[in-house]
């Protein structure tokens, strides 16, 4: 009876399995096909960045990171 059993739950997972995949198989095929090839965008030349902002901003941060090492550290007489 347990054999029996085995071999009609593999038999139905076998059928679900087939009908699945049948059916998606049709969802493809409702697509159709293609008219024409999709053809990639065409790409835009990027305006040019501001040339005097990105030196302000340059000049900006490497004026933080000399303030930031100018700061005296604090060390005790145990460092």
């Amino acid at each position: 009876m347990q054999q029996f059993l085995n071999t009609a739950r593999r038999v139905v997972s076998r059928a679900v399995w087939a009908t699945a995949s049948l059916g998606l198989a049709g969802v493809a095929m409702a697509q159709g096909p293609q008219v024409g090839a999709p053809s990639p965008p065409t790409p835009v030349k990027p305006d040019d960045p501001p040339a005097i902002m990105s030196f302000l901003i340059m000049i900006a941060m490497i004026a933080l990171v000399v303030f930031a090492n100018a700061i005296p550290t604090k060390r005790g007489h145990q460092d």
